[in-house]
């Protein structure tokens, strides 16, 4: 790295930890940050951005001075590549309904850890990367970033209210919980992601039934539809993504679905709750399709 790049990113961490929700535009040649979606330096640790593409990216991304990078995507990261530039990856998953706590626990590892900058990032950099890089920058104790300056990680990032577990999990934080349930810190997850995807889709089920007997209204209702229609959206695209190549026919009918919760979605959030309980039995009669023919 030049001194002039040197001295660059010494004066954006001295902001960044200074004020750590100020959050710097990405792809910024002037601040020499690197050109990946949604990348912000939070403190002196702590980046998060969207997910890396392709070598450029990667070697701009270790030419900032980060070493170690943090996925919580369900897709498994290209970590070969990034290791031809350097760069640790470690693979965490989470959903959209919170960062759980063994999840927790592994960041708090990984800054223990680790020397130099840390990238967190999700798929676009706006939900569940920001919300483990907040709490990520609450445990980096040099920074001093406050509750009140986590949760302004989140609006700045454009993180959706109706996530509403991803929010508790920042306003919730107490490093006094953390503990020894942290996961294996592994490049890429052991559990196949479109597998732990379907699991996400059958929680997300659960608590939709928990709160159809309320008329599908509220901030309750709003959120878990939320989550339940990411969850098909993460699940068709790590389908996609399979190797092998899964069945055509698997793949229409998690296209299906994922345009039906949208509009489930859609019909909840405006307030419309006629007939949602028949756009949730439509769903499971689609899903019952796909695991009769697929789930083996």
């Amino acid at each position: 790295m030049s001194w002039d790049r040197r001295l660059t990113l010494i004066g954006v961490a001295i902001v960044a930890l200074a004020h750590p929700i100020a959050y710097l535009s990405a792809g910024d040649s002037q601040a020499g940050l690197p050109s990946v979606e949604g990348f912000r330096l939070l403190t002196t640790r702590v980046c998060c951005s969207g997910e890396p593409v392709g070598r450029e990216a990667f070697a701009q991304i270790a030419a900032l001075g980060i070493k170690t990078v943090v996925s919580v995507d369900g897709k498994a990261p290209d970590s070969e590549l990034a290791a031809r530039v350097g760069l640790r990856y470690i693979h965490l998953p989470i959903g959209y309904d919170g960062v759980p706590l063994e999840v927790q626990d592994s960041l708090a590892h990984v800054l223990a850890g680790t020397t130099g900058l840390i990238l967190v990032h999700c798929h676009h950099g706006k939900h569940r990367g920001p919300a483990a890089a907040a709490i990520l920058a609450m445990m980096d104790t040099d920074a001093r970033v406050s509750k009140e300056q986590a949760l302004k990680i989140l609006e700045a990032a454009g993180t959706g209210s109706e996530y509403q577990g991803l929010w508790d999990s920042v306003r919730g934080f107490d490093p006094q919980k953390l503990g020894d349930a942290s996961l294996p810190l592994l490049p890429v997850a052991e559990v196949e992601p479109f597998v732990r995807e379907m699991v996400h889709l059958d929680e997300a089920f659960d608590a939709l039934q928990k709160i159809r007997t309320d008329g599908w209204i509220g901030e309750s209702a709003r959120s878990a539809v939320a989550v339940f229609a990411e969850g098909y959206r993460e699940a068709l695209r790590v389908c996609r993504e399979r190797e092998p190549a899964p069945a055509p026919e698997m793949v229409r009918l998690l296209e299906d679905a994922s345009q039906r919760s949208s509009k489930f979605r859609e019909l909840v959030h405006e307030g419309q709750g006629t007939n949602l309980s028949e756009h949730l039995t439509g769903l499971r009669q689609n899903c019952a399709e796909c695991h009769k023919r697929y789930r083996n």
